[in-house]
């Protein structure tokens, strides 16, 4: 049993980290292929969210948006675990990616467009890249689950 949480908690640790990775890469570059600074949309962000504006600000909502994404990593891996288990649970984990996914894409959509002037299409596209990413890593992991 041990090992299994162990197992969650990693592989969860190390695929939330890769989607926070890909996600913050993307804005990186889509803020610089829009002629910004690289930093543009990490700082709209952290400035709408802290009340003074800076880096230790910037630094702090980069660290609750990985800590986000670490959360999100242990939930699919815990979810991918309980296939290897409870086959039938791909019915439960499917809905609830894709209702988490839905919901949170209309939440990000609205706060981030309203906050930083990015389109919901700039959102989802960087979500889509990060869950790839991460579904990709579990799957990798969990590869006699796929067959």
């Amino acid at each position: 049993m041990k090992k299994n949480v162990a197992r969650v908690l990693s592989d969860g640790a190390i695929g939330g980290f890769i989607a926070y990775a890909l996600i913050s890469a993307y804005f990186a570059a889509f803020n610089v292929l829009t002629g910004h600074s690289a930093w543009r949309t990490l700082q709209t962000l952290s400035d709408a969210v802290f009340a003074s504006p800076g880096p230790p600000q910037m630094i702090a909502f980069n660290g609750v948006h990985m800590a986000a994404f670490l959360v999100l990593g242990v939930i699919a891996a815990f979810m991918i675990q309980e296939l290897e288990v409870r086959p039938a649970f791909w019915y439960v984990a499917f809905f609830v990616s894709t209702i988490g996914f839905m919901l949170g894409y209309v939440l990000l959509s609205l706060a981030t467009s309203a906050m930083a002037n990015l389109s919901p299409t700039t959102v989802l596209l960087g979500n889509l890249i990060a869950a790839v990413g991460m579904g990709a890593f579990l799957v990798y992991r969990q590869r006699h689950l796929a067959m």
